[in-house]
């Protein structure tokens, strides 16, 4: 890539405007609905992104409170953002 780059953006406002109920932990939906976060994730690359980031924002033992296992959660969210990526 040269100059400039152009990285995803608003991913948990994203979500919520695919029925992600307010209060509720995005991350989790790397799990619960992987569809809806590659989604996401390809509308950014449709729209010239060239950077995706994992929905990953709450995914830590400090802040995340879900009950899905944090390992498996992140590693969800990177398949997610892997889908949208080229050759998907």
């Amino acid at each position: 890539m040269d100059g400039i780059c152009f990285l995803d953006g608003g991913f948990g406002t994203e979500l919520q405007a695919r029925g992600l109920p307010p209060g509720a932990d995005p991350s989790d939906w790397n799990v619960e609905r992987p569809e809806a976060v590659s989604a996401v994730h390809a509308d950014y690359v449709g729209a010239g992104s060239q950077i995706v980031l994992a929905n990953t924002f709450g995914a830590t033992r400090l802040k995340y409170r879900g009950g899905h296992d944090l390992g498996e959660l992140v590693a969800a969210a990177v398949r997610n953002a892997r889908a949208a990526g080229p050759g998907r």
